[in-house]
């Protein structure tokens, strides 16, 4: 299964279509047209302080498969101050509830650089 996701000429301060944003924190999660790795945008998350309480989510469309294993997401994430910003990818059974979240790996954004999990 190939599936491939641009930012690229979606309007700014919005999301892709079929995703959501059950948590937002300083307008975030949003579309915006900065720190973009390639084309004209980029999708914006923010974090401070407590990862519990101070930060955005965005949740892609729910696959149609029967397993995640085997599978890889592919992104570019970057870091913009000093407490050492975090980035988690994981799975949930229900969208609208955080507490179905389980974490499938964490990264540090000490710099720009391409992810892979």
């Amino acid at each position: 299964m190939l599936r491939s996701s641009s930012y690229d000429g979606l309007a700014t301060g919005g999301m892709p279509s079929g995703w959501s944003r059950p948590r937002m924190y300083d307008s975030r999660p949003r579309i915006w047209n900065d720190h973009n790795r390639s084309g004209d945008r980029s999708l914006q998350l923010r974090a401070y302080g407590n990862l519990n309480y101070n930060h955005s989510v965005a949740v892609m469309p729910m696959f149609d498969v029967d397993s995640v294993r085997g599978l890889y997401v592919y992104f570019y994430a970057y870091g913009t101050n000093n407490y050492n910003p975090r980035i988690q990818v994981g799975v949930m059974d229900n969208p609208n509830d955080e507490s179905t979240f389980t974490p499938v790996r964490t990264e540090t954004l000490n710099a720009p650089k391409l992810h892979h999990h």
